[in-house]
């Protein structure tokens, strides 16, 4: 096997990085759009979060106030 000139292994070399640079340019473009889906999908689930809270607190306090005023009926009854 014949030894290859140095300027065609560099030439080679320069080549490889080049691809590498490419690749990991798309990897990084990969992960930058998973990263801005993963944060618009959690900002999703905050806001549902929130409106499940709100619900709930609704319900909770139509839930006391019937409560109290049935309590208050029969303690006010004669």
């Amino acid at each position: 096997m014949a030894a290859e000139a140095p300027d065609v292994r560099l030439a080679r070399l320069e080549g490889s990085y080049e691809q590498v640079d490419r690749r990991l340019a798309s990897l990084e473009d990969g992960v930058r759009t998973l990263t801005g889906w993963i944060d618009a999908l959690g900002a999703r689930i905050d806001a549902r979060i929130d409106a499940l809270v709100l619900w709930l607190a609704g319900v909770l306090v139509t839930s006391l106030a019937g409560l109290a005023t049935s309590l208050l009926i029969l303690l006010l009854r004669p």
